[in-house]
């Protein structure tokens, strides 16, 4: 009896301990400036544009993807984009919180890009709201 006992605990006590080990890594991750904390699936879309100029010149869809390690090539069709009401004509689609692309390029413009004193500027809209700017360096 003690030995089946045993056997029955131990599955639950690691999957307790990984369960546990979730948790306290999203929260770790997730304190501090960067307010973007989500359980559940995300079920909201994040349309932005993104503008770069580094050195003089704006930079490519490339150099952008690679410099914040974005993935450029979802775009919105023609169709989603009269439908949501958006009339510029490079819409970008991210589906985690706008916070976090906020987040992603501060990060990398205060460490690795510090030097080069780049312009970002960001419009974004979240489930077709209203647009917003952000830009980089703050003002």
């Amino acid at each position: 009896m003690r030995l089946r006992a045993s056997r029955f605990w131990i599955p639950i006590g690691i999957a307790g301990l990984l369960l546990l080990a979730q948790v306290g890594i999203n929260i770790w991750q997730h304190t501090g400036k960067a307010r973007y904390f989500a359980w559940a699936p995300n079920d909201y879309l994040v349309t932005f544009d993104l503008h770069v100029d580094s050195g003089g010149r704006a930079l490519t869809v490339a150099e952008m993807e690679h410099r914040y390690r974005l993935d450029l090539s979802s775009r919105l069709s023609e169709e989603t984009k009269a439908r949501l009401g958006l009339d510029r004509s490079e819409h970008y689609v991210f589906e985690d919180a706008p916070k976090e692309l906020e987040d992603r390029i501060r990060r990398y413009e205060e460490t690795e890009g510090k030097k080069e004193g780049a312009r970002v500027t960001l419009s974004y809209q979240f489930d077709g709201a209203k647009e917003q700017t952000w830009q980089w360096p703050r003002s």
